[in-house]
């Protein structure tokens, strides 16, 4: 789970990617999200790295990214 931009307009939708080291997407690539809260469960134990990006009604949104990682 996560939260919104702290400034600027409320995201419409979020991409996230998943990669099982630092700056990979081979888990999951650009997957739109509509919540600020993805459910990972059935994936197998280990830790996975990920990046968040919110997408506004601005013409270059995308520019706020969250990066993290997780274990199951």
């Amino acid at each position: 789970e996560w939260g919104p931009p702290l400034r600027g307009a409320d995201p419409l939708f979020y991409l996230m990617e998943v990669g099982s080291t630092p700056g990979a997407s081979n888990i999951v690539t650009a997957f739109r999200v509509n919540d600020t809260k993805f459910d990972a469960s059935g994936v197998p134990p280990g830790t996975y790295y990920l990046r968040v990006y919110a997408f506004t009604s601005a013409p270059a949104s995308g520019g706020y990214r969250l990066r993290g990682t997780f274990t199951p």
